[in-house]
């Protein structure tokens, strides 16, 4: 599966406007550079899990939203500390 981060970083961008973010305010919650923030939304540059995540929660939505992935429609959706804690098994699983 390749993902579309064009289509991410818009989907990013649309939900921090709902917030009534700026970018800087955003990368400030997500824990990176407003310089990264920027390259995020604008998808020229690919973001960790773990950043997905931060950043689902700074938006207060879930990952799967930012993700497109449909999975709204479903009560059974993990919330985004839970796939935070999956990333960070699965990195250190993976010795990353």
């Amino acid at each position: 599966m390749k993902l579309n981060y064009k289509m991410i970083g818009k989907r990013i961008q649309k939900q921090r406007k709902k917030c009534h973010l700026t970018q800087e305010q955003l990368a400030e919650r997500a824990n990176i550079s407003a310089s990264f923030m920027g390259h995020i939304e604008r998808g020229t540059r690919k973001m960790s899990v773990e950043t997905l995540c931060e950043l689902s929660l700074a938006l207060d939505c879930s990952v799967d939203e930012l993700l497109g992935m449909g999975l709204l429609k479903t009560d059974c959706r993990p919330s985004a500390s839970e796939l935070l804690a999956l990333a960070q098994a699965l990195a250190t699983k993976k010795g990353l």
